[in-house]
């Protein structure tokens, strides 16, 4: 509620000519507090707008009450101190401590060996929430997250192969992973527990090893064709050729005559283009 009634404060006139008295908040936190008079000597003390974590936790309030003058322009008042104290509830959404944002990381076969650490902690200042963590990812799921030491372990629970990556990813896997309080305390008017969570967006780079044997092919001399060869290939040599001629290579397809062709291997790596040396 905006501004709950935290008590109900009752005036009395003492003197045998009953008067209505007046009651005044005399600290200076109008802002936090106000006084509602309901009916005669007697007032509301409503609040609102108390925060536990960016405010004061105690608030001493200072109310006087007070006769109007009487036929000797006397006024009598007293004073009386009201101890408000705050108390915390899990409102705060937690905030990251350790996050996630960007990391590079070799291809891997081994589960495991990617451990990216992340970790939340409750914004509440008394209150010491359970924090879960889970991933949403919207590709394959190549990791999962777990709790190690106080502190959560995203990690890939399957190998990560860069050439069987999307291409236009540039090796990158994005996901979100999210930090949520658990508290028993946090409950809304109906009874439905609080939502308090945060979200952020990982993204990690798988960067490429030369990890993948070349493959023999050839180019079509006479077009930009490629073949992959993948058994044998022939050269046809003239018994009288001169010491350092190339060979001249064909490949035979069904239906077509035989191709001219270059030999050649590929890098199988997506993005090492290393150097093949033929012997």
């Amino acid at each position: 509620k905006e501004y709950p009634n935290i008590i109900t404060i009752k005036g009395k006139d003492n003197e045998l000519n009953v008067k209505d008295l007046t009651l005044e908040l005399k600290n200076n936190y109008s802002e936090k507090f106000e006084l509602t008079e309901v009916e005669s000597n007697t007032w509301n003390l409503t609040v609102h707008a108390l925060d536990y974590d960016a405010g004061l936790k105690t608030y001493t309030l200072d109310l006087e009450l007070c006769r109007p003058p009487d036929g000797f322009n006397l006024t009598n008042c007293r004073t009386t101190t009201l101890l408000a104290k705050v108390t915390d509830k899990p409102d705060q959404p937690p905030i990251w401590e350790k996050p996630c944002i960007f990391t590079t990381h070799v291809e891997t076969n081994t589960i495991n060996q990617i451990r990216i650490p992340v970790k939340a902690i409750d914004r509440d200042s008394a209150i010491n929430s359970i924090i879960t963590y889970e991933l949403e990812q919207t590709d394959e799921e190549f990791f999962g997250i777990r709790e190690e030491n106080g502190e959560a372990i995203i990690f890939n629970n399957k190998s990560i192969d860069r050439e069987k990556l999307d291409t236009s990813s540039g090796g990158m896997i994005m996901f979100n992973v999210t930090a949520k309080e658990i508290d028993s305390l946090c409950v809304d008017a109906s009874g439905t527990p609080c939502d308090n969570f945060v979200t952020l967006k990982c993204q990690v780079r798988i960067s490429d090893v030369d990890d993948n044997l070349p493959t023999f092919g050839a180019n079509d001399q006479n077009s930009d064709e490629t073949f992959e060869i993948e058994t044998e290939f022939h050269a046809w040599v003239a018994e009288n050729i001169s010491p350092g001629s190339p060979f001249e290579f064909k490949k035979e397809i069904e239906g077509k005559d035989d191709l001219f062709i270059q030999p050649k291997a590929y890098d199988n790596d997506q993005y090492e283009e290393g150097y093949n040396v033929f012997t």
